[in-house]
């Protein structure tokens, strides 16, 4: 008895070049998971990043809440006779919120903008605008995150 031989197409199975368009449509889309899941993880760091420079800023806010307005202006360097003053890198608090920035974020930089509100000078005004901006790097761009807050 010899062995059965299948005459017809359809009982033959799989050739060789439908296994390797099979294999290919298969790597593409693998490729094109592991671009989404790359994306993704990317997304996530940076919502990391976010939360980090957010906690950093709310934690210099409340800092700056618990000061009186000179006890304001002695954190952040400025004398007060002017309507607004960007607080000083080498100032008491901003040094400081630098240096904890720098260890959780990437090139962490805090910067501290002061306005008077409803007068012409800091000293006089009933009222300070405070804004806090913290940025940091992500691979080749910043990103930054701004505060605003009112203090009367």
């Amino acid at each position: 008895m010899g062995t059965p031989v299948c005459k017809t197409r359809a009982h033959r199975g799989t050739g060789l070049i439908e296994t390797i368009v099979a294999l290919g449509l298969l790597a593409g889309v693998l490729l094109s998971a592991c671009g989404l899941f790359a994306s993704a993880a990317r997304q996530v760091r940076a919502g990391g990043n976010v939360s980090i420079a957010l906690a950093t800023a709310r934690t210099a806010l409340e800092e700056l809440e618990l000061a009186s307005f000179q006890g304001v202006l002695a954190l952040l360097g400025c004398d007060g006779s002017l309507s607004s003053c960007e607080g000083a890198g080498t100032a008491p608090a901003i040094a400081l919120w630098n240096v904890r920035a720098g260890k959780v974020l990437h090139d962490g930089l805090v910067e501290v903008e002061v306005d008077a509100v409803g007068a012409p000078t800091l000293l006089q005004a009933p009222a300070l605008r405070i804004r806090l901006r913290v940025s940091w790097s992500e691979g080749p761009r910043r990103a930054a995150l701004v505060l605003v807050a009112f203090r009367s």
